[in-house]
C-alpha cells in the first residue's frame, strides 16, 4: 500500500467522521440560521461530500476535484461552514492524489499550518492569557503565569516543528514529534470533552505527517516537472498576511485556534455579556470573520441585543479596519 493510498484512506475516514459529527451544520437549518454569501437553492450537503469522498476512494483525482466543488458551494451557500478541518481536509485530500507534486503540496500545507498556528499564538495576547488559562482548566479564562508558560511552550513547539520540518536532518524527527503532537491535542480535547469536530482532523493529521514529511522531497517546493508546489508555498505566505491585513478570512489562512482573530461580544438587553465562540447546535464554532459575525448578529438577533465586533490586528486597524457595534432596533 503507497504511502498516499494511506493518506487517502485516513483522510476520508476522517473527513466522513467530522461531517457526520457536525451534522446538522450541511443541512438546510433555520436555526441558527443559514449564512449565505450568495443565494443558492436550498440543498443538504452531508451525503454530497459524503459520496465524494467515496468517489476519492476509487477515482482520487475526479473525487478530490468534485469534493473541493461540492466543498465550495457548501461554503457559499452558508459561511458557517467556512471550518479549518474542512479546508485542511480538502487540501490534504489532492495531496493524496497520483500525480508528481502532490505529496509536496500536503507537506507545505503540514508546515504552513505549524508555522502559523505558532506564530500566531505567540503573538497573540488572547491565546497567551485566556487561551494559556483554559489550556490548564480554568473555564473561567482567568490569565496566570503557569498558563501563560503552558501556552508559550504550545505555540513555540508548533514553530519549532515547522522549522525542523524545512530541513533534511531534522525532518523524521519532526513527523515522529508532529505525530505525538496531534495525538496529545486529540487526547486533551477528548478528556476535556471540548470541540469534537477537530478531533478526526487531529487524528488524520498525526497520521498524516509521517507520510507526508517522509516522502516529499527537502525542500518541498523544487519538484521537477511541475509548478503547483511552487504556487502553493507562495500562498501558504500570502493567505496568511492578507488574514493580518483584514482581506483573507480566518480559516484559509491557518489561523488554527489562536485567539487573534476579530472578536464577536454579544450585549444582552439585561446588561449580561458573552463572547460569541461556539454553536452548539451545530458543534462548531462561528466563523471569526467580521462578515460572518455580523450577518449571524443580524439574522439571529433579539430586540434589546447590540454585538460589539472588536478588531485586534493592526495591520487591519491601519489599513482602515475599526470596531463596530450593532444593535437591534427595540
Amino acid at each position: 500500500m503507497t504511502p498516499q493510498l494511506r493518506l487517502r484512506l485516513v483522510v476520508v475516514a476522517a473527513e466522513a467522521t467530522t461531517i457526520a459529527v457536525t451534522w446538522p451544520l450541511w443541512q438546510v437549518r433555520e436555526t441558527p440560521p443559514l449564512l449565505p454569501l450568495c443565494e443558492l437553492p436550498p440543498l443538504d450537503f452531508a451525503a454530497p461530500l459524503l459520496a465524494c469522498l467515496a468517489l476519492a476512494l476509487r477515482w482520487p483525482t475526479l473525487g478530490a476535484l468534485l469534493h473541493t466543488v461540492v466543498l465550495a458551494l457548501a461554503m457559499l451557500a452558508d459561511q458557517t461552514r467556512e471550518q479549518a478541518p474542512f479546508v485542511s481536509f480538502a487540501i490534504l485530500l489532492w495531496a493524496a492524489a497520483p500525480h508528481r507534486g502532490a505529496v509536496a503540496v500536503g507537506a507545505l500545507h503540514l508546515i504552513a499550518l505549524w508555522f502559523w498556528s505558532g506564530l500566531g499564538k505567540l503573538t497573540s495576547p488572547g491565546f497567551l492569557g485566556h487561551g494559556g488559562a483554559w489550556l490548564l482548566g480554568s473555564d473561567a479564562g482567568e490569565p496566570t503565569a503557569a498558563g501563560i508558560a503552558v501556552a508559550v511552550a504550545l505555540g513555540l513547539a508548533e514553530l519549532l516543528l515547522a522549522v525542523a520540518a524545512c530541513t533534511s536532518r531534522w525532518r523524521t524527527r519532526a513527523a515522529l514529534a508532529a505525530a505525538l503532537l496531534h495525538l496529545g491535542i486529540l487526547a486533551f480535547l477528548v478528556a476535556r470533552g471540548a470541540n469534537a469536530a477537530v478531533w478526526a482532523w487531529n487524528a488524520a493529521l498525526a497520521v498524516a505527517a509521517p507520510l507526508l514529511l517522509r516522502a516529499a522531497p527537502v525542500p518541498a517546493w523544487p519538484v521537477p516537472g511541475t509548478r503547483v508546489p511552487r504556487i502553493a508555498a507562495v500562498a501558504f505566505v500570502l493567505l496568511p498576511l492578507g488574514f493580518h491585513a483584514g482581506a483573507v478570512d480566518a480559516p484559509f489562512a491557518m489561523q488554527v485556534y489562536t485567539r487573534n482573530e476579530p472578536r464577536a461580544v454579544l450585549l444582552g438587553a439585561g446588561g449580561r455579556s458573552e463572547r460569541v465562540l461556539y454553536l452548539s447546535e451545530l458543534r462548531v464554532p462561528l466563523p471569526p470573520v467580521p462578515r460572518i459575525q455580523r450577518q449571524w448578529f443580524l439574522r439571529s438577533g433579539r430586540r434589546g441585543e447590540r454585538l460589539a465586533l472588536l478588531e485586534p490586528r493592526p495591520l487591519a486597524r491601519w489599513l482602515g479596519a475599526r470596531d463596530e457595534l450593532l444593535a437591534v432596533s427595540p
